[in-house]
């Protein structure tokens, strides 16, 4: 049994996949008060959607949802999207990895084995969804990468470099001769 129950997270009309078929179902909130949201769904997980529908989409409503049990669909297909660039796919997935963290701590929430097994399968998607975003860049775009994340957030950009120095670390003392 999923903990994600009726829960929906927005996405913006630029990061939709289209031209190919959709991993996730799109949906829209119908209603106009906060405390009584009615998710509808407006297109089915496996159609293809056209640059003509999200046309009409961005006219007709406010803003588009996907259900939080497809998450790690959308976080897949955002890798194949050629309209989003390399910034906006990796702050799309750290704050991905970030609402998979938060369900650790919900304090309305008993913690149990099956929430930390969704955090940690939700995270590794995370980075294996990193991994290959960045996974055919050479060193300089992986510094120009770091470098534009320490203008924007530098708390975040100085825990990255110290994560990697320890890992680099804890990888020389099991493979020393690699």
């Amino acid at each position: 049994m999923s903990s994600f129950g009726n829960n929906f997270f927005s996405i913006s009309f630029d990061l939709v996949i289209l031209g190919i078929k959709m991993p996730y179902d799109l949906y829209v909130n119908s209603s106009s008060t906060e405390k009584r949201e009615k998710f509808v769904r407006i297109f089915p997980k496996g159609e293809t959607l056209g640059n003509e529908d999200i046309k009409v989409y961005r006219k007709k409503y406010h803003q588009l949802y996907v259900h939080e049990s497809q998450r790690e669909d959308y976080l897949k297909s955002l890798i194949h999207c050629q309209n989003v660039n390399v910034s906006q796919k990796t702050e799309i997935i750290k704050s991905s990895a970030i609402v998979y963290l938060d369900k650790l701590f919900e304090p309305d929430k008993e913690f149990t084995t099956e929430i930390l097994s969704e955090t940690i399968h939700g995270c590794k998607t995370a980075v294996e969804s990193m991994v290959e975003v960045i996974k055919d860049y050479d060193v300089s775009q992986i510094q120009n990468l770091i470098a534009s994340l320490s203008f924007h957030d530098f708390y975040t950009y100085d825990h990255s470099i110290n994560v990697s120095t320890y890992c680099i670390a804890l990888f020389n003392s099991i493979k020393p001769n690699a």
